[in-house]
């Protein structure tokens, strides 16, 4: 499993121990923001939606939770349809197509962004996502006050400087700035929201406000547009889910469910808030992820990458004008994913399987 890293929490850890890793056992997946990280682990989601839990999970297994944040929501709703590898392939493809001349405004990238919307979640999917038997749909978006929900560009960045002050104080200091709202499917409500003392909002997901909610969950301030009044939901002007879930790190099951979280993702840790970025403490600790299994790339695997990297946002500036360049490279990291998916179900046929995860403590 050189190219595969396997974590887990103490809860999650015993339970593998004494049952190994079945799908059956999963509670939650989760979908952490990241741009175009994702394609680093887009063949480990396929592996995961589009054969282990499609074999493996009957009509008689409890639903699995779906939580995701920004590109976390959207991979999460292709993964959530019927038929998740292809479109999960959609979205890869739409955000490599994706071209912007040197000073593209936020009204260009948002034109851009619904054309993405567009190519992988055709009329239908809505229909498929919010009635899959086994899978319930969620995803975090932010209600913006004062500075953050400006349409003027300078005032969202002095919001984000307001709002990386308050985060150095603490977590709780950001409630003036923004509520979390959770947008899920009708037959679930998910036990989370509250965390950190936030003011939050659980709002039912229909025909009406999917796309603006998944929609919002993208809009990064400062790039894109936020999304004002969603049909169903508080008033205000919604953004980016991942300024204050970034990398989700929450009770996502209820203290009575004893089923696991499965947590794929483009890093080995969890930095649980967009502004903690710079600041290394307060990545996720293993009181947050007992029941959590990480499954994400090893170090040799990214080294093997072209530029020994994983493709991030920045790489639209870095290949200004190549983007030929930018774009096979993307590609690269997407079919080298694939890796990732085959070790992932190689492991289910390790009898020894425990030996090939690493606790976290």
């Amino acid at each position: 499993m050189s190219d595969l890293l396997i974590q887990a929490g103490p809860k999650a850890y015993r339970h593998i121990q004494q049952h190994g890793l079945r799908a059956k056992d999963i509670g939650a997946i989760i979908g952490a923001s990241g741009a175009v990280k994702w394609l680093a682990i887009y063949g480990l989601d396929c592996a995961i939606f589009g054969q282990w839990l499609k074999n493996e999970l009957t009509a008689e297994d409890k639903p699995i939770a779906l939580y995701g944040t920004s590109i976390g929501a959207w991979k999460l709703a292709a993964a959530a349809q019927n038929d998740p590898v292809a479109a999960m392939t959609a979205l890869a493809e739409s955000y490599i197509d994706q071209s912007y001349a040197k000073g593209v405004t936020p009204a260009e990238i948002a034109a851009n962004a619904i054309k993405m919307l567009d190519r992988f979640l055709p009329e239908q999917a809505v229909d498929e996502i919010l009635q899959q038997p086994n899978l319930h749909y969620s995803l975090g978006t932010i209600r913006c006050h004062g500075l953050l929900g400006s349409d003027s560009v300078k005032k969202q960045l002095l919001g984000m400087i307001a709002g990386y002050l308050k985060n150095v104080v603490g977590y709780q200091a950001l409630h003036s700035s923004m509520d979390r709202v959770i947008f899920h499917d009708q037959r679930y409500q998910p036990a989370f929201g509250s965390d950190y003392g936030f003011a939050h909002h659980h709002v039912k997901l229909t025909g009406d406000n999917f796309r603006q909610a998944l929609l919002a969950s993208g809009s990064i301030p400062c790039v894109l547009p936020g999304v004002a009044n969603i049909k169903g939901a508080p008033k205000g002007v919604y953004r980016d889910g991942g300024l204050l879930d970034y990398h989700p790190a929450l009770k996502f099951l209820d203290a009575c469910d004893q089923r696991l979280v499965l947590y794929p993702h483009f890093y080995s840790h969890l930095t649980p808030c967009w502004f903690d970025k710079p600041l290394k403490h307060r990545r996720a600790n293993g009181k947050v992820l007992d029941n959590v299994i990480l499954l994400s790339p090893t170090k040799k695997f990214v080294e093997k990458l072209p530029y020994s990297k994983i493709p991030d946002r920045q790489d639209f500036r870095h290949f200004q004008g190549r983007d030929d360049q930018r774009k096979a490279y993307w590609r690269e990291a997407m079919e080298a994913s694939k890796r990732l998916g085959s070790a992932f179900l190689e492991l289910q046929q390790e009898s020894d399987i425990l030996r090939y995860i690493k606790l976290i403590d």
